[in-house]
């Protein structure tokens, strides 16, 4: 049997922050790694809360931090490394570094094949014309446009027919873990419902308080443990944050709310929680979402975007709708109604579809046959 195929590729972020684009570019480095190829990644930001993952191995990290707002020396960086590395494929995850990496190779001397991703939804109606045109231009630019949700991809294709052909959805993949125990470290109560989000108005932190104050108010007490950035340098999620701190003390919540940073050990979590709580207005397709259906939870999610295609409501986890408290009020009370065997059943339903669409290796082979295709 031959040896597999040596290619260079090079992945190219923001940063290795805690984030879910984040954790899945650097599952996708570990990934082509071990298949054989030679993997390097390319950020401007030094955060590696991921980093640990890739330091075992050896793999190159090329850390050019961003100087200037428009990021012009990381898109010399680019240009330089791939002239002098000739890589083979280069894999951008996030808008920006989408910019960043055509535009590199539109001034480089050597052009590697790009493949670009986006693991967001995209607010058409809140960009300007300049920079719709922008982001028109970098997909034409692109050999192949990666999304990680159905209805990413859809959108672009209907938008932009012109680069239909170019798209393909690859959805997250997870890193199994053995869960078999609930930690008896970790003391759950009857509704210990668990939040893994940055902390900003897209992550919808108000109406989850609003559903506790209405369940409190009947007498129904429910805990939930947030875990995740808050942002201070970024105004807009600073001022989130604080109206969230607020109405948390108007409602007479503190004993019902617990703020946590980002862990690696956030699988335990999941199997501890009654339920993740996701209450997003926009996503892509969430990887805590992935994670928790992975390993058995119970999610009760927005009833947006790609959930309803993985999540069946009432039998693989419950979805809400997203600008009504008292929807996912409403679900905690069901998910609250459920005995033990149905709790069980209903975590055994999530766990079968994500193991079927959310496996690493999945999501590697998928890149694996757009890097080795001609």
């Amino acid at each position: 049997m031959s040896e597999p195929t040596r290619r260079k590729v090079l992945l190219v972020i923001d940063n290795l922050t805690s984030g879910g684009a984040q954790n899945q570019l650097s599952l996708l480095a570990k990934g082509l790694y071990h298949l054989g190829y030679q993997v390097e990644v390319f950020m401007y930001y030094e955060d590696l809360f991921y980093g640990w993952r890739l330091e075992d191995l050896g793999v190159r990290l090329h850390i050019h931090p961003k100087r200037e707002k428009l990021g012009i020396s990381v898109i010399w960086a680019l240009k330089r490394l791939y002239e002098k590395e000739k890589y083979d494929r280069v894999i951008s995850f996030l808008t920006t570094p989408n910019f960043y990496v055509t535009l590199a190779k539109r001034l480089s001397k050597y052009r590697p094949h790009v493949t670009i991703s986006y693991r967001s939804m995209t607010q058409f109606d809140q960009l300007g014309k300049m920079r719709l045109k922008l982001l028109e231009w970098v997909n034409k630019t692109a050999d192949h446009i990666v999304a990680n949700s159905v209805h990413e991809r859809r959108r672009w294709q209907e938008r932009y027919p012109f680069s239909a052909h170019k798209w393909s959805t690859i959805y997250n993949g997870v890193l199994p873990y053995n869960l078999a125990e609930k930690d008896p470290g970790m003391e759950i109560g009857p509704m210990d419902l668990l939040v893994v989000a940055s902390v900003g108005p897209l992550k919808n932190g108000l109406v989850v308080i609003e559903a506790l104050a209405q369940l409190k108010a009947q007498g129904i007490e429910c805990h939930v443990t947030w875990i995740g950035q808050r942002m201070p340098k970024i105004a807009e999620r600073k001022a989130y944050a604080e109206q969230m701190d607020t109405l948390i003390k108007q409602r007479g919540l503190e004993d019902n709310w617990t703020w946590r940073p980002p862990t690696h050990n956030i699988y335990s979590y999941y199997k501890n929680c009654s339920a993740l709580l996701l209450a997003s207005t926009t996503e892509g397709l969430p990887n805590v979402v992935c994670e928790a259906m992975y390993h058995g939870a119970i999610c009760i999610v927005s009833e947006v975007l790609d959930h309803p295609l993985i999540i069946k409501n009432g039998y693989s986890g419950y979805l809400f709708d997203p600008e009504r408290p008292e929807s996912l009020a409403a679900r905690i009370m069901e998910l609250r109604s459920l005995s033990e065997d149905e709790r069980n059943q209903m975590g055994a339903h999530a766990k079968s579809f994500a193991q079927q669409n959310f496996d690493v290796d999945t999501m590697v082979a998928s890149y694996r046959q757009l890097i080795d295709a001609v």
